[in-house]
């Protein structure tokens, strides 16, 4: 029960993958509280915690689920298409940068204007990002693409239970998420 004082409870935990700003899957414990999520860096073999990322309720913007959609037409598009379209998971969305930048905005914010001549420190305002993803996915389920679709569901209603418990107001919705 959450109104047990005013420490953070536990409420569920997952495995999940992680996908990182470049795109990699990363095996993490995604921790679900009163308070937060914290994504955790987990080493089996020395059973030890290798790094730790909490996310505020607080920061959260909204969380998308449902099946990926591919992007535009690109080669990767053209070679994944199937495989990306099979997929489902969730996104959180957050305030704050969890984690790196990516390659795509490492490209546009720092290699484009010095290629148009733009020297350091003098480069044109540029709008600054005001929201930022994580992505998440069921971990191995490769071979059987059902597991995404129950793992999706399930830490969706583990949010959708920690929003009204917590008064929390952040978004929740249904979507069809573009795969880049």
């Amino acid at each position: 029960a959450i109104s047990q004082g005013n420490a953070e409870k536990l409420l569920k935990g997952y495995m999940v993958s992680s996908v990182n700003e470049w795109g990699a899957d990363q095996t993490r414990i995604l921790l679900l509280t009163n308070e937060a999520i914290h994504r955790v860096k987990y080493n089996f073999g020395s059973d030890s915690v290798t790094s730790w990322h909490t996310t505020k309720l607080s920061s959260i913007i909204r969380v998308e689920y449902g099946s990926f959609q591919a992007a535009g037409s690109s080669f990767t598009t053209f070679m994944w298409r199937r495989e990306i379209e099979d997929q489902q998971g969730f996104r959180i969305f957050t305030s704050q940068r969890d984690g790196k930048k990516s390659i795509n905005e490492v490209v546009s914010e720092d290699v484009v204007p010095a290629l148009e001549g733009e020297a350091a420190g003098a480069a044109k305002e540029r709008p600054k990002k005001e929201e930022f993803f994580r992505e998440y996915r069921a971990l191995l389920a490769e071979e059987e693409p059902w597991k995404e679709e129950v793992l999706m569901l399930e830490v969706v209603a583990a949010l959708q239970s920690i929003k009204i418990m917590t008064n929390s107001t952040f978004d929740i919705r249904l979507t069809k998420m573009v795969k880049n």
